[in-house]
């Protein structure tokens, strides 16, 4: 598992702008929807030292946070997906 998210694109655009190529996507549109995805789960991710860190300061559940964040999660997964095919459709 690589920790950084900047590390782990590192290794897995070799391997996903190949598949892009094979798809037909430009891959423009495989970095621009990389980034997405890795903030969505970053915001849920209990091995985020962000995520964990401010839930401990501010002595939050992670259960409660993650029943306050995940209707936003899942807005912000819907226009995060709409934005990426609309840009693939283009």
């Amino acid at each position: 598992m690589v920790p950084s998210t900047s590390g782990h694109a590192a290794l897995a655009m070799p391997i996903l702008a190949p598949l892009a190529d094979f798809a037909g996507v430009e891959r423009a549109m495989v970095i621009a929807a990389y980034p997405s995805a890795s903030g969505l789960v970053n915001l849920i991710s209990p091995t985020s030292a962000v995520v964990m860190g401010g839930l401990a300061l501010a002595k939050v559940r992670y259960d409660q946070y993650l029943r306050f964040v995940l209707p936003l999660v899942g807005i912000l997964f819907v226009l995060s997906t709409a934005f990426v095919a609309i840009g693939a459709a283009i």
